[in-house]
């Protein structure tokens, strides 16, 4: 399972980065309640199935050599203005390895706040094609709606280290920041199920 987190972590990293001050709406930190997580600054309610485990603040913050009070404190801002990419959240099905990832840009920081989803999507794709360790092949984009509001989504399959992956990476511009969420499914689930878990 560890291959899988490690390679979406990855993947991430290289979406968010696609468009490699401070921004007109103020990002807050979602929260984790039992297996429910809410964002208030992207409407995002998200609520995991039995056998999935969200990681902690402790753990994000852990990644990017925070604090975990730093990420619900006025700093938060400061942190995702900080990193290329920055995980808001991820969800895993400990069986699968199938996984859901919430990450935030600033495209103030990256200057690039012109930047629309579709350039974003543009860039992510050059960029995934581009590694040698991973296929990427792009099976297509659409409009779809996921919490209530409009993402463009394109799907794709991934294969690395000899395993095959379904992925989804929706994209949306909220001001001057790029949310990207990404759907992992390795196996046991339709993107129907994954997204019937968002509301």
């Amino acid at each position: 399972m560890k291959k899988f987190l490690t390679l979406t972590l990855a993947v991430l990293m290289i979406v968010c980065c696609a468009s490699c001050g401070s921004d007109e709406v103020k990002i807050t930190h979602g929260t984790v309640e039992g297996n429910v997580y809410k964002s208030e600054f992207t409407g995002i309610t998200f609520t995991a199935p039995d056998g999935w485990t969200f990681l902690s603040d402790e753990e994000i913050a852990k990644i990017y050599n925070y604090a975990a009070d730093e990420l619900v404190s006025d700093k938060f801002e400061d942190a995702v203005a900080n990193a290329q990419s920055f995980t808001e959240m991820m969800a895993t099905d400990g069986t699968t390895g199938s996984n859901i990832n919430i990450a935030y840009e600033s495209l103030t920081a990256s200057g690039n706040t012109k930047m629309s989803e579709q350039d974003y999507l543009d860039a992510a794709m050059d960029q995934l094609k581009s590694m040698t360790t991973m296929t990427v092949e792009l099976v297509g984009t659409e409009r779809v709606t996921l919490s209530g509001q409009s993402y463009l989504r394109a799907q794709l399959n991934t294969t690395a280290s000899g395993i095959n992956m379904s992925q989804y990476l929706y994209v949306r511009k909220i001001s001057n920041y790029m949310v990207v969420t990404t759907v992992t499914i390795v196996k046991g689930y339709e993107i129907a199920d994954i997204e019937a878990m968002f509301s």
